[in-house]
């Protein structure tokens, strides 16, 4: 049942320091397309955690930025609510660190739910680094599984 996505990617990933990391296919487009930036999407923002992280370490990625998106809350069969795309970037931040990589998680500004709409009222390379730069490094909060 489901899917069988896997990582989006553009077939020349630029090596560096630093991946992003982002959910979605048309989000992965819209960051690529910024400049020569190493992007790759996810399908979803809980799918591929493995596969992602093992990309990471075999191209030696040393840092990852998690372009999150803001979801807003849903409630399962079970009553509990989540948050989609901000659980779903702590799941691969956690994954991150346990494989020794440093992990950033980074969301859109200007009241934007994704990345692709940022872009689209006026994100760019720069405004995105700076978003980077500026935010901290992740770290496992307490208590949580």
């Amino acid at each position: 049942t489901g899917s069988y996505n896997g990582i989006f990617a553009p077939s020349e990933l630029p090596m560096g320091p630093r991946l992003y990391v982002i959910e979605g296919a048309t989000d992965a487009a819209a960051a690529i397309d910024l400049e020569a930036l190493p992007v790759v999407g996810r399908p979803n923002s809980n799918s591929c955690v493995e596969e992602t992280v093992t990309l990471v370490t075999k191209r030696h990625y040393r840092e990852v930025v998690i372009l999150a998106n803001y979801d807003v809350a849903k409630k399962q069969p079970n009553g509990k609510v989540f948050f989609p795309g901000q659980d779903g970037a702590e799941k691969l931040a956690r994954a991150m660190v346990l494989a020794g990589v440093n992990v950033k998680i980074v969301y859109p500004l200007k009241g934007s739910k994704d990345f692709r709409e940022w872009k689209s009222k006026g994100a760019t390379a720069e405004v995105l680094e700076r978003v980077v730069n500026n935010a901290a490094w992740w770290t496992p909060k307490e208590n949580a599984a």
